[in-house]
């Protein structure tokens, strides 16, 4: 328009002004591609571990070591929850100074159990006037585990059958009163009795030293975690009062001092895995196994697969957790989402 108002009036002025209208647009266009080369963006997750429900802090790291602005420019953010699967895209805006480095703070809903995973697809900055824009891929990522919500849950009567000697399990962590292990040499307390002191360990080290007996471990066993989904049930659609039912289980058999192993079959390898239950970062641990796995179509005895490939092992107790909600020990319901049932 500018240059046809030059032609129709013969003005040098707007012939002027054409020609900057022109020109000047080309070095921002320039200036916005260079930029956006420069600027980095990495993701640091403040909240590594969250309970469900609560929020997730992300702080989006931008570093502009050129000397020109950022004053358009824009993070794509993909995320996900890994046992999920389903993939969400959101947009930040980002500004920042030349030669400076910034914080963008963030916060996402945790409202489902597995691993939220963030990754920065791509950086654009657009140019001063906002004519064009410029995308660089990144591959900035990081996580955040939204563990279950446990309760409490009320366990069956313990199995009163106990390991063969060469079986017994003693607590890592406390010692006991068992004289048949010893937990720990410590110097003398006042208090101890005179016949836990260690008189060969005292002659040597000139100081008294006892012995902290070890403390044994309830009967240890099995727990199945039966993640087989029947094409009646159609699809899985939350997983998060199952996952709200392993945990508070976990945690329950552990407060109980039950020494127990879960087992539990991978999908994609179709192996059996399992886990010794030994405090809350193996709770933890296990979680991050389901997490990373998915209920399976193809039906199978989980307790007559074990026996199979492990024939000398002789647990205590044997549950075996569908995805229903249900406890299992041997053919009877012991109970069902926590509630005890007649038979448990």
């Amino acid at each position: 328009m500018t240059g046809y108002l030059a032609v129709i009036y013969r003005s040098q002025i707007l012939a002027g002004l054409m020609a900057a209208e022109i020109l000047i647009p080309l070095p921002l266009i320039l200036l916005a591609a260079y930029t956006v080369r420069k600027v980095k963006i990495q993701i640091s997750v403040q909240t590594s571990t969250v309970e469900r429900g609560h929020p997730v802090s992300v702080l989006l790291l931008v570093d502009n070591p050129s000397l020109f602005p950022v004053i358009r420019g824009e993070a794509e953010i993909v995320y996900w929850n890994q046992f999920r699967g389903k993939k969400s895209v959101v947009r930040i805006p980002v500004q920042s100074a030349g030669k400076s480095r910034g914080e963008i703070y963030c916060e996402w809903e945790s409202s489902h159990c597995g691993n939220l995973c963030f990754q920065v697809r791509s950086i654009r900055n657009w140019d001063y006037l906002k004519l064009t824009s410029f995308r660089r891929r990144s591959g900035a990522s990081g996580e955040a585990a939204v563990l279950p919500v446990p309760y409490e849950l009320v366990l069956p009567e313990e199995n009163r059958q106990i390991y063969q000697e060469d079986g017994e399990k003693y607590d890592p962590h406390r010692g006991g009163d068992d004289p048949s292990e010893i937990f720990q040499l410590r110097e003398y307390r006042q208090g101890d009795r005179l016949s836990s002191i260690h008189w060969k360990m005292t002659a040597r080290s000139e100081e008294l030293i006892v012995k902290e007996y070890s403390r044994p471990l309830k009967g240890g066993g099995l727990l199945f975690l039966d993640l087989f989904l029947a094409e009646a049930d159609g699809s899985w659609i939350d997983p998060d009062p199952y996952l709200d039912l392993v945990f508070s289980l976990c945690l329950a058999l552990l407060e109980e001092q039950r020494s127990c192993q879960a087992v539990w079959r991978e999908e994609n390898s179709g192996e059996l895995k399992k886990m010794e239950l030994e405090g809350q970062e193996s709770v933890y641990e296990l979680l991050g196994c389901l997490f990373r796995t998915a209920p399976y179509r193809t039906q199978i005895n989980l307790e007559e697969t074990y026996k199979e490939q492990f024939p000398l092992e002789r647990p205590a107790f044997s549950y075996r957790l569908d995805l229903q909600g249900r406890l299992w020990e041997g053919g009877n319901i012991l109970w069902e989402n926590g509630r005890m049932t007649p038979s448990g």
